[in-house]
């Protein structure tokens, strides 16, 4: 099972990141009175470290999450941490 970016894949392998590969996965739920109704995913790699979460979908789109908790780090720094909002 081949990554769907192989230069990306690469990259943050290099970085650190951990993968995981997903194949497509879909199934027809339907029924003889609805019809045929698939129901799943696409295929997709995710990479993933302490504070990073990165999914790169099969057509090549990415998705970034981060995993940190920015509201709480500010608290952690003080008073003195500016308050984005």
């Amino acid at each position: 099972m081949q990554p769907y970016n192989q230069d990306a894949h690469a990259n943050l392998i290099a970085l650190g990141y951990e993968h995981k590969h997903y194949e497509a996965d879909y199934e027809d739920v339907g029924d003889a009175e609805s019809g045929p109704m698939l129901s799943g995913h696409p295929g997709f790699d995710e990479y993933y470290s302490d504070i990073d979460l990165i999914i790169i979908g099969h057509d090549g789109l990415f998705t970034h999450h981060d995993m940190r908790d920015l509201e709480a780090e500010r608290f952690m720094d003080g008073p003195s941490s500016p308050v984005v909002r």
